[in-house]
């Protein structure tokens, strides 16, 4: 199987990175159709296969938190986003400022 030069530079760049610097791309959104339902993607964890339809699911939602996270504390934050993604889907009222807060230990 042949790997594409620019997954190819993703992969050697990632090996190249000191534990501690590894990091991941994510995006907390609401989808734009009925139920509005709150979701995240962590882009840098895709599947070549699943690219296409979780981008654009994600770029027709409105977007509510972006940024990435430390690998070395990912397990934690990713504990932290489904308890955000509960309250959010609860249709708690949750500001961008608290999402921030709540993550603030996990940001790159």
């Amino acid at each position: 199987m042949k790997i594409s030069p620019i997954r190819e530079m993703h992969v050697e760049a990632e090996e190249n990175l000191p534990l501690d610097a590894a990091k991941t791309m994510f995006e907390i959104y609401r989808e734009a159709q009925p139920p509005f339902t709150a979701r995240v993607v962590y882009y840098t964890e895709l599947q070549e296969f699943q690219h296409q339809r979780e981008i654009e699911r994600a770029f027709s939602a409105d977007s509510i938190f972006s940024g990435f996270l430390w690998d070395r504390t990912k397990t934690e934050a990713k504990k932290e986003i489904a308890a955000l993604l509960d309250c959010l889907n609860d249709e708690e009222d949750i500001s961008d400022e608290e999402i921030g807060a709540r993550l603030h230990p996990y940001l790159a």
